[in-house]
């Protein structure tokens, strides 16, 4: 018990010494067995950060277990007070919450009020006795690596971001691994997705839901002018622009010959699938071939297409000459017939 106490005071002895070298503008700089302060150097050379959630090994509860040194820390220092008691830990299995107030008074008590100044706290602090405990940072990066693993399916660049994972998720002494799982094929905007702990043989012990935002950048049709309703689209009408998809309303047209807009596009918006349609054969307003076939006769005239119309559709026409409206069924390129 004596050499127990007697480690922590020289542990503390040596904090104490930095926190005091610091506070005169200067960190350690070594050259051969003498110490000199580098009077360059302007704050504190090192602090001892606490983390928001830990798991104690033992019936208490470590300062190494719930903080980190973070600066120029000797590691000698660090090592021994890594090994002081900072307060008795829960029972096995069980969790405690201590707030920051509470959690800075307790590091005062544990390494003196000048030691204690080299500690920042973060927040309040969960700690579990037994088990492991997988930190937010290490499932962000678990499913950014899921994310990138995936993007290879899609085309472009694709990148994920604002990854919702709680901060800590406390787990029992059989937990081996994490993975992720999702539902249904990686695709961009807001996703939903599943992390799942478990054991060596593979139990699951508990799923816990997150959502990532998938973005995927693409060269998208769009207009290089305004385009009206009825336009045929032509190559200089339509320019390539580089688009998030997480954000397009529909699918991208895929452009071919013979398409012709549907409603008003304007500049430099996307041209969606559901923006176009095909070119009809004959389009309402067109001057077309009236043709009537009997037994024995075939007669033309001019008409004007009162409604679009595809192959083998009936439409309203107007004979041009007597004014009379029929029906007629196009058969072909501004074409259409009677019988």
């Amino acid at each position: 018990m004596l050499l127990r106490r007697f480690r922590i005071l020289i542990a503390l002895a040596c904090v104490a010494v930095a926190i005091l070298a610091s506070a005169s503008g200067g960190v350690w700089a070594s050259t051969g067995t003498e110490h000199r302060l580098s009077a360059e150097q302007q704050g504190r050379a090192f602090a001892i950060v606490t983390r928001q959630a830990a798991v104690a090994r033992g019936s208490e509860t470590l300062v190494g277990e719930v903080a980190e040194p973070f600066g120029e820390m000797p590691r000698e220092t660090w090592e021994r007070l890594a090994k002081v008691p900072l307060f008795r830990s829960p029972e096995n299995g069980r969790q405690v919450v201590i707030n920051p107030d509470v959690l800075r008074q307790l590091f005062a008590r544990a390494l003196g009020d000048d030691a204690a100044r080299a500690v920042s706290i973060r927040g309040s602090l969960t700690v579990q006795r037994g088990g492991f405990v997988v930190l937010g940072e290490d499932m962000r990066r678990l499913i950014s690596a899921y994310v990138a693993d995936r993007a290879a399916r899609l085309a472009g660049e694709v990148s994920v971001r604002d990854v919702s994972v709680p901060e800590a998720v406390f787990l029992p002494e059989d937990f081996s691994r994490m993975d992720v799982e999702s539902q249904a094929e990686l695709s961009p905007g807001r996703t939903a997705l599943r992390l799942r702990a478990l054991t060596a043989d593979g139990r699951v012990l508990r799923t816990v839901p997150v959502t990532a935002f998938v973005d995927q950048w693409l060269a998208v049709p769009c207009a290089a002018r305004p385009i009206n309703t009825g336009d045929v689209l032509t190559p200089d009408m339509i320019s390539h622009e580089r688009k998030n998809v997480a954000f397009l309303k529909g699918a991208p047209v895929e452009m071919r010959p013979g398409l012709r807009a549907k409603r008003t596009i304007g500049r430099g918006l996307p041209v969606y699938a559901e923006d176009v349609e095909e070119t009809p054969d004959v389009a309402r307003g067109d001057i077309v071939q009236l043709v009537y076939e009997g037994r024995a006769v075939r007669l033309t005239a001019e008409a004007e297409a009162l409604a679009d119309g595809r192959f083998g559709e009936t439409i309203p026409v107007r004979n041009v000459q007597s004014g009379m409206e029929i029906r007629a069924r196009v058969v072909g390129r501004s074409t259409v017939a009677v019988r």
